[in-house]
């Protein structure tokens, strides 16, 4: 899901609000659980602009330590120093 002029926290609360949202509802034959990452993209501190593929691998990976920790959970997907 894009959401554009979204700031990182406005899209990890509607990243929570889906998640609860899902977990919240009846699915039958069993329940259903989702793991979301979350990535948000700014223009670079160090002027070396992000192209869209890294931009989507950075939000990959944010899902798959979502997936990792134990599913159910949003994690935001943060940039090494």
């Amino acid at each position: 899901m894009l959401l554009p002029d979204t700031t990182e926290a406005q899209a990890a609360r509607t990243a929570e609000r889906l998640r609860l949202q899902i977990a919240g509802s009846e699915w039958q034959p069993c329940p259903v659980y989702v793991s979301i990452g979350v990535a948000t993209f700014a223009p670079p501190a160090n002027g070396i602009p992000l192209s869209p593929n890294e931009f989507f691998q950075w939000a990959d990976q944010a899902l798959y330590a979502a997936k990792q920790q134990g599913r159910n959970r949003v994690v935001i997907a943060r940039k090494a120093a």
